[in-house]
């Protein structure tokens, strides 16, 4: 049930994200489109570089997806070691703190 609300969460947080942006998005890819730079639109320049992370030009798919999965797999270790009961370094109460203080500082940019 928890993964499936997170998913689902994360549908509905796009969905308000980019119906509150649409317009704007419009007016920047016909502004594109009028310089001749459509084909931008959908890379870390363009206007949809601002809602997602694409990878650039020439990054391979497969290390991309080796990091992807490396950077899940920590934050899983990390979330369930702190939150094993038997743990008793960290307090229950302490749990969000933690994970909030290791995950920006431990991850780059990518696995966020």
């Amino acid at each position: 049930m928890y993964i499936c609300a997170q998913i689902a969460g994360g549908f509905v947080a796009a969905l308000m994200v980019y119906a509150q942006y649409q317009q704007t998005a419009r007016e920047v890819l016909l502004l594109l489109e009028s310089v001749g730079k459509a084909e931008i639109n959908f890379t870390p320049a363009g206007p949809a570089g601002a809602l997602a992370i694409f990878i650039r030009p020439g990054v391979s798919l497969g290390l991309t997806f080796l990091n992807e999965t490396m950077c899940t797999i920590f934050i899983a270790v990390l979330v369930f070691s702190v939150l094993d009961p038997s743990n008793f370094f960290v307090s229950f109460g302490g749990a969000p703190f933690i994970i909030g203080l290791v995950s920006p500082t431990v991850f780059p940019r990518e696995c966020q």
